[in-house]
């Protein structure tokens, strides 16, 4: 295993991981079960989340482009572009349902003061 090339490691780890999470153990440690429906175990998952606090990542050029492009297909698609699910209503970027929640989000931070 120690002579595979790159790509042939990277194969081999996506290959181990897919068959990691078959069987419902966490592709981190690869000991403990993981979280119905996750891929990490609960000890893993808290490390995960401090590294991210502690080290947020940061957009770069190229994914910002990527997100601008991909909401730019979305509207014109006529699918939300807030949750990225569900269909809009014709000239409209956003679904009844966000509308509703972005509407409530405004007028309780409208009545908050800020």
């Amino acid at each position: 295993m120690a002579n595979l090339s790159k790509e042939q490691r990277r194969l081999y780890d996506r290959e181990r991981n897919a068959e990691l999470k078959r069987q419902g153990i966490c592709t981190q440690c690869k000991k403990a079960p993981a979280i119905p429906g996750k891929t990490k175990c609960v000890e893993c998952a808290k490390k995960h989340a401090e590294y991210l606090k502690e080290n947020p990542r940061k957009l770069t050029q190229a994914d910002l482009e990527r997100q601008k492009e991909k909401y730019n297909e979305n509207a014109a698609n006529g699918i939300c572009v807030y949750c990225k699910k569900n269909q809009t209503k014709p000239g409209r970027k956003y679904c009844a349902e966000c509308i509703k929640k972005i509407t409530g989000y405004n007028q309780k931070r409208k009545k908050d003061g800020g």
